[in-house]
């Protein structure tokens, strides 16, 4: 996985998922790279949140499109949102080209945490 400085292929940002999702983002991160895309990888936690926007926003701002996988769980907790909402949240912010992908196993009316539930139906 690299960074902002992808040359001249294609680059995609592939954000922090949970552990439950980190073998599909690996398995999507080599494909990707198998086609010669330029894959930027996840920011890893710890950070606050302030440096965490910054280090997003900047590979965000770098990607031709930002790829967010999410679950049946929000992921990690980072202040008041967790870092796979976050980088969702730069994302959109950024106004590049996002891509929201959520595994057709995830029954979206079974999870418990009716905030992130409610995120993931809008």
């Amino acid at each position: 996985m690299g960074g902002p400085d992808a040359g001249d292929k294609f680059r995609v940002f592939l954000a922090s998922t949970t552990e439950a999702l980190r073998p599909v983002h690996r398995q999507l991160s080599s494909e990707l790279a198998s086609e010669g895309i330029r894959v930027f990888g996840s920011i890893p936690p710890p950070y606050d949140a302030a440096e965490h926007a910054t280090k997003a926003r900047a590979l965000v701002r770098s990607a031709d499109v930002c790829v967010h996988l999410l679950g049946d769980r929000a992921g990690e907790p980072l202040d008041s949102t967790t870092y796979p909402l976050e980088q969702l949240r730069v994302g959109l912010e950024a106004a590049n080209s996002q891509l929201v992908l959520i595994p057709e196993d995830v029954d979206i009316a079974s999870i418990e945490d009716t905030n992130y539930a409610a995120y993931l139906r809008d």
